[in-house]
């Protein structure tokens, strides 16, 4: 069994973009971009308590009034996760209102900003001053927590309540831009043959060994019937363990060799590749004035990055009668790419060389 994920693209192929992930496992919904969100229930968007930003150009972050009006509704802890900036732009919607009709401790709202280098500063801000005391402090993190990549050009986010975790990246639009990957938890598979060639009775001894293995405690024992089994020993016989990419969040981005590199620090074999593609191959010229992607362009970052889906959306509205064109020419340029991996970084230097 795979990794239950229920997307959708809130306004679809075109216009503001959100992309809105609901994570049947937990319950819990995040957002990639929050972009124009009235499509969205208010049970939907109440599931939301993590917003990823990739920029706060008006199209992906003039939602952020309306997400916010319903969770002052009933309060809590929001965090928004975004690029160089993201801070004192929360910052600055939250300090254009007057809060002083609400009870104490009401609606805590804390930003992670990925700076340039890809280190984390957070600052929390309180509905008890007003949003207006916004200490910003660095994040540290364990080495196995940051998960960065040797030549540090991704970094690790946000741990989801089932497990599922996001990195990111920054890619260059004329500003810094965010980029999402999610990767799902550690996945167990039990093989039930081979619990019972060992003569075991399946019970609630496999989901102890499970919690082991997750939490690196190999050498607790596992008593089964009569018998002690070291959970090290025991795993490798019954359990077969995965982990893999499953969603891939790119927009606003210039085709260069350098976005291409971050891009695969955290979408290396994503299984749905949700890639922005403003233009048509034809007008390429034009997405290179405004720092977008082509369809084309798109096609060949999934294939370069082993995406096994792309869905490309954020289409500009000079399309607007014919969206479907846009997606049948990306689809047409990523099927013949998938079959042309070692082609692949000829192709980008050719494409690139254009402009």
């Amino acid at each position: 069994m795979g990794y239950p994920l229920d997307v959708k693209l809130v306004n679809g192929v075109s216009g503001d973009t959100a992309l809105y992930v609901f994570f049947p496992r937990s319950g819990e919904a995040v957002l990639f971009d929050i972009g124009e969100i009235r499509k969205l229930s208010n049970r939907e968007i109440l599931r939301v308590k993590k917003v990823f930003v990739s920029h706060t150009h008006i199209d992906h972050f003039i939602g952020f009034d309306h997400f916010l009006r319903i969770h002052v509704a009933v309060g809590g802890e929001l965090t928004f996760y975004g690029p160089p900036g993201i801070i004192k732009n929360v910052a600055g919607k939250l300090q254009g209102y007057l809060w002083n009709l609400l009870q104490p401790g009401h609606l805590t709202i804390s930003v992670v900003e990925i700076a340039e280098d890809l280190s984390l500063s957070k600052a929390v801000l309180r509905s008890d001053d007003s949003f207006e005391e916004c200490k910003i402090a660095e994040i540290s993190f364990s080495p196995e927590d940051q998960r960065q990549s040797p030549a540090k050009k991704c970094v690790r986010l946000s741990t989801l309540d089932d497990g599922a975790y996001v990195e990111a990246t920054l890619v260059d639009h004329r500003c810094s831009v965010a980029s999402y990957s999610v990767q799902s938890p550690t996945l167990f598979h039990v093989d039930a043959e081979a619990v019972a060639s060992l003569g075991l009775t399946p019970g609630a001894w496999i989901g102890k060994l499970k919690d082991n293995i997750a939490q690196n405690l190999g050498k607790e024992p596992i008593m089964i019937g009569e018998k002690s089994w070291l959970s090290q020993d025991l795993a490798p016989q019954i359990l077969s363990v995965s982990s893999s990419r499953v969603l891939g969040f790119t927009t606003d981005c210039l085709f260069s060799l350098e976005n291409i590199e971050s891009l695969k620090s955290i979408l290396m074999g994503v299984a749905n590749f949700y890639c922005e593609s403003c233009f048509r191959a034809e007008d390429k010229q034009r997405a290179f004035q405004k720092k977008h992607l082509t369809t084309k362009q798109a096609a060949l970052i999934a294939a370069s990055v082993k995406a096994k889906n792309l869905v490309t959306f954020h289409y500009s509205d000079i399309y607007n009668s014919d969206f479907s064109a846009c997606t049948d020419e990306a689809q047409r340029y990523f099927s013949h790419y998938q079959g042309a991996e070692n082609e692949i970084i000829h192709m980008i230097k050719d494409e690139i060389s254009c402009f």
